[in-house]
């Protein structure tokens, strides 16, 4: 990547960083190809697909127990059905370049 700080990457930050290391490609069909990509990610997870991308990290959707919990304004207690939720478990590559030397 051009840029060393990527503390709040947004999507158009990345399609910019893409653009300026891809000269010969367009900004817009890089936005394009960003948008279509989390858009399919999107996709296969609420069909319950797993999404698998090698050395950095794997997406999956988990089912969440219903328990009861509080609501924080009145101390009322809330029984919450069942819910999902996106697990990322991050790939070893990422996970060395995170942890050098372990």
């Amino acid at each position: 990547m051009v840029t060393k700080d990527v503390s709040n990457l947004t999507r158009s930050e990345l399609v910019k960083q893409l653009a300026a290391r891809f000269p010969q490609l367009r900004e817009q069909d890089l936005d394009q190809v960003v948008r279509l990509t989390f858009d399919q990610m999107g996709q296969a997870l609420v069909a319950g697909r797993r999404i698998e991308l090698r050395g950095f990290a794997t997406f999956s959707v988990k089912e969440r127990a219903p328990r009861l919990t509080r609501n924080p304004r009145s101390g009322e207690k809330v029984q919450t059905g069942v819910r999902k939720s996106v697990a990322f478990v991050m790939g070893k590559e990422l996970f060395e370049r995170l942890n050098p030397g372990k």
